[in-house]
C-alpha cells in the first residue's frame, strides 16, 4: 500500500543527496510517497537518483503507525524534537510537518553519539560521523488514515565534513536510530496524556 503525502518545499532545495534507511516501524510492503516537484521520498527499497532542477531523488523514509489521530500526534512531535536536541526551524501546521533542513551538528545529538545515528565511512577502524561536522536534514511529517490512527514518517538526509583536515563533504546514511528514537519519544509523551 503506497500512500502519497507533500514534502516540505524547503526540503526539495536542502535535498542534494539520498540517503537510506534499513529501519521502518510501518507493515512490511507499505510504503509512503512524498512528492514534490524536484523529490520523491520513497519506503520499499527503491533505489536512488540525482538530484538537480527538473530531477528526482528517492530517499527512503522511517514509518511508525501510530494508534492515535494525526493532530495528536502532531501536537507532541514538537516536543519530541524538542527532547532530542532537534531545535525546529520550519513548520507547516496545516499539513502536519515539521523539521529542521539545515542542521548542524558535532560528535552527538543530546546523548547519542554521531555514530549511533549515521554512517559516514570510517578513517584507521574509527567512525567518521563522530569526528565530522555534519550537515543534516531531518524533517518530519504525520498522515491520518481516517480511521483514528495515522502514520509518522520521519526522513533524515546528511552529509559530514572532515574538521581536522580539508575534503569534501562525504554523503552520510541514516542507520535508523534518529528515527526510531523521534517515533518512540511521540509513543511516550502520548501515553502520558493518558
Amino acid at each position: 500500500m503506497i500512500r502519497t503525502l507533500r514534502v516540505l518545499p524547503a526540503l526539495a532545495l536542502a535535498t542534494a543527496c539520498a540517503s537510506t534507511s534499513g529501519s521502518s516501524a510501518s507493515p512490511e510492503g507499505e510504503g509512503i510517497v512524498v512528492q514534490s516537484t524536484q523529490n520523491i521520498i520513497q519506503t520499499g527499497g527503491a533505489g536512488n537518483l540525482s538530484v538537480g532542477t527538473g530531477m528526482t531523488n528517492i530517499v527512503q523514509a522511517s514509518t511508525a503507525r501510530m494508534l492515535v489521530n494525526a493532530d495528536k500526534v502532531f501536537a507532541v512531535l514538537p516536543g519530541a524534537y524538542e527532547s532530542l536536541g532537534i531545535p525546529i526551524t520550519t513548520m507547516v501546521s496545516k499539513e502536519r510537518m515539521l523539521g529542521n533542513l539545515d542542521f548542524k551538528v558535532r560528535a552527538r545529538i543530546g546523548a547519542l553519539p554521531m555514530r549511533r545515528l549515521l554512517d559516514c565511512g570510517y578513517q584507521q577502524s574509527e567512525p567518521n560521523a563522530d569526528g565530522y561536522q555534519i550537515q543534516m536534514s531531518v524533517s518530519s511529517e504525520v498522515k491520518d488514515n481516517g480511521d483514528g490512527t495515522s502514520v509518522l514518517a520521519t526522513v533524515v538526509q546528511a552529509t559530514g565534513r572532515p574538521v581536522q583536515f580539508s575534503g569534501a563533504d562525504v554523503r552520510c546514511t541514516t542507520v535508523g536510530e534518529l528515527e526510531k528514537r523521534i517515533a518512540a519519544v511521540v509513543q511516550q509523551k502520548l501515553s502520558e496524556q493518558r
